[in-house]
Order: C-alpha cells, then sequence, then structure tokens
C-alpha cells in the first residue's frame, strides 16, 4: 500500500452544481466555463455557471443497455471557434436494421469473418462529431463506425491527446484473448485524426489505428499537458468464469504507445516483463472508472480517480521516484494516495479538474 499524506475530507468544501442527472457518464470543460456532460440513455448536458440547463445539448438515439450507451465526450481545442464536441455513442450493427430477425444470427456469424472487425456484434460502437449551433448540437458525422459492442466491458473513454488526435478505448468484448490478438479491436486503445477528413466514417484499422493492446476495459483516460503524458485507468477482473474466476488488480497506468499492458495474461502488479506493469493497483477492486489530472505541487501531477465499486475518490500523487515507490514506469512512479469521500456520496463515475482550480 501506498503512504497517506493526510489529505481528508476536511480539505475541501463540497458544493452541489446540478441534480436530476440520468446516470452521467463523462464531463468535459468548455473555455466559457460550461461542463458539457454525457448521460448514458443519449443525451448531452450542460451545466452553466448558474446551474443545469433544463433543455438537453444534444439528443442522440443510442442502445443503452448495461454498461453502454452514450460514453466518452471531448472538446476540439479550437471549441470556441468551431463549436465541435467529439462523443463516442452505441447504435444498432447495420445489419440488423436490414435483415428479419430469423435471419440475424447467420448474419452475426458471416459479418464476425468479414474485414470490418466488428465480431459480429449485435450493436457497435462509434466516434462521432457534433457541431454546436445556437446553443444546441448538430451532428457532423462519424470519425469511426462498426466497433465492436457488447452489453458490458464497453470501454468509451476518449481523449483529445498531445498531437490532435483522438484517443478511445473499446472493452475487451467480454472475449478476454481478444485483447492480446494484435489484429482484433476488442481489448485495445485506438486513435484517430480528426483532421483526416479523408478518413472519416470507416470502421477501424489495425495495427494503423493501435495505440496499444492488453486492455481489459478502460473508462477513464486523461492527458498531463506539461510533460505530454496520457494515463489511463482499466478495471481489473470481476470472477467471471471466462476471466478464471480472478478478483481486483485494477490499474492505473502510463499509456506507453505500442505497449501491451498484459490482459488477459496478468492483471495488476505482475512481474512478468514481457507486459507494461501499472503504477498502481488496487485489490480489492475500486472499479475505478473516471480520471482526471491537476498539478502536483512541487512537480508532478496529481490523479483524482473516481471509483464505482469503492464509493470513492483516490487522490493519487505520481511524479519522480522515491523512497516510497514501488516502482517505476515511462519515469513516473505513485508516492502517495489519499481516499477521499468514502462511501458519502455513493458509486462515483466522473470526475473533472476544472480550469479554475476545483475538482
Amino acid at each position: 500500500s501506498l503512504p497517506s499524506w493526510g489529505y481528508s475530507t476536511h480539505h475541501f468544501e463540497v458544493e452541489e452544481r446540478a441534480r436530476g442527472l440520468e446516470v452521467p457518464w463523462a464531463m468535459a470543460e468548455a473555455p466559457d466555463g460550461r461542463i458539457f456532460i454525457t448521460e448514458r440513455p443519449g443525451r448531452v448536458r450542460v451545466v452553466h455557471p448558474w446551474g443545469l440547463d433544463p433543455e438537453p445539448w444534444a439528443m442522440i438515439p443510442v442502445v443503452a443497455e448495461g454498461e453502454n450507451g452514450l460514453m466518452g465526450i471531448a472538446l476540439a481545442p479550437d471549441f470556441s471557434h468551431s463549436g465541435v464536441v467529439f462523443l463516442v455513442g452505441r447504435e444498432a450493427a447495420r445489419t440488423e436494421r436490414g435483415f428479419p430477425g430469423w435471419l440475424q444470427p447467420l448474419v452475426r456469424r458471416v459479418r464476425s469473418w468479414g474485414p470490418g472487425h466488428d465480431e459480429g456484434s449485435r450493436a457497435v460502437q462509434y466516434l462521432a462529431w457534433f457541431r454546436e449551433e445556437e446553443g444546441r448540437g448538430v451532428e457532423g458525422g462519424r470519425l469511426i463506425r462498426d466497433v465492436p459492442s457488447r452489453e458490458i466491458h464497453g470501454g468509451g473513454a476518449l481523449l483529445l491527446g498531445p498531437e490532435g488526435t483522438l484517443l478511445f478505448s473499446v472493452g475487451d468484448y467480454m472475449a478476454p484473448a481478444l485483447s492480446h490478438h494484435p489484429l482484433r479491436v476488442p481489448g485495445k486503445i485506438l486513435e484517430v485524426d480528426p483532421a483526416d477528413s479523408s478518413q472519416r466514417g470507416r470502421p477501424p484499422r489495425l495495427p494503423e489505428d493501435l495505440v496499444a493492446r492488453g486492455v481489459r476495459n478502460s473508462q477513464g483516460i486523461a492527458l498531463d499537458p506539461a510533460s505530454g503524458t496520457v494515463f489511463f485507468l482499466d478495471h481489473g477482473p470481476s470472477g467471471l468464469a471466462v476471466e478464471g474466476g480472478r478478483q481486483g488488480a485494477d490499474e492505473l497506468n502510463v499509456l506507453l504507445p505500442g505497449g501491451h499492458f498484459g490482459w488477459p495474461m496478468e492483471a495488476g502488479l505482475l512481474a512478468d516483463p514481457s507486459y507494461l506493469p501499472p503504477l498502481r493497483s488496487w485489490t480489492p477492486a475500486i472499479a475505478p472508472a473516471g480520471l482526471a489530472l491537476s498539478p502536483r505541487p512541487g512537480g508532478g501531477v496529481v490523479a483524482w480517480v473516481a471509483g464505482l465499486r469503492g464509493e470513492v475518490l483516490l487522490r493519487v500523487e505520481l511524479g519522480e521516484t522515491t523512497a516510497y515507490s514501488h516502482h517505476q514506469v515511462g519515469g513516473w512512479s505513485a508516492i502517495c494516495e489519499d481516499p477521499l469521500f468514502q462511501g458519502e456520496f455513493g458509486r462515483l463515475r466522473a470526475v473533472l479538474a476544472a480550469s479554475d482550480g476545483s475538482i
């Protein structure tokens, strides 16, 4: 375990900014201070300084079930001028809308053999862009489509990376071995260039789009702009038979392009040098979902980790190797950790480090 540096709830003043949201999933801040929030059933909501806008910014038809629906969100770097917002959604596969139900099992089997890599799934994820017009969002088109998707292990984390490309996570599709396979989409972190109009509206392409593999189900990804380092969370196994009954071993990782993060061969802090180890691992599981970063006094960053099962907000300090560090990855190590608000607000899904210094 990591040492605590004594942060507790009395260090923080808690203010309610909005209520009445339905399964809020992810957040992004606009330059004017508005907070954009995705609701898993298919709405984008906006929290102004004065409170929640009663009308959705956009209503998006999605197939929302289990852990899936409308998920990640990111704002274009020129949002003040372009009004462009990127979203991860989920819809019925196109063949599901074009063939009778009795024929669908055969159609899915044929699709699973095809070049689109959608695994023949009944529903698929997509990465879309919207533009703000008169205060509301209008869909502009799809960047990526036909990403394999099941009810759980949907991934759905989205980040505008340091090079202006979009990074997004794909869950392991409840088929752990696919995470290891370099040419199958599930269990990956992928990258797409939103500025390349010639690439829009296509299925994923591997290995061209591949950034990392061996990922189980990442729902949180964040960038430290000072160093250009990307960090991401991954849910550890939860006792499922297909996962060998393993449990725990949630992870906080440094995203090293081209890296293999071990799933399903290993999870957590294990010693196999074939795979990249996490900076931090949690057993029992906290079910880490949202991730945000803020500057750490004296250098480095503070990682804010929202825990679902753990019902906790973790404050994890990351920086150079110290006497407290077990190991380092990519020049980073976890220094100390403090649990905040444990059990006070229930399951915590999303967290945002706002420009005014608030969390």
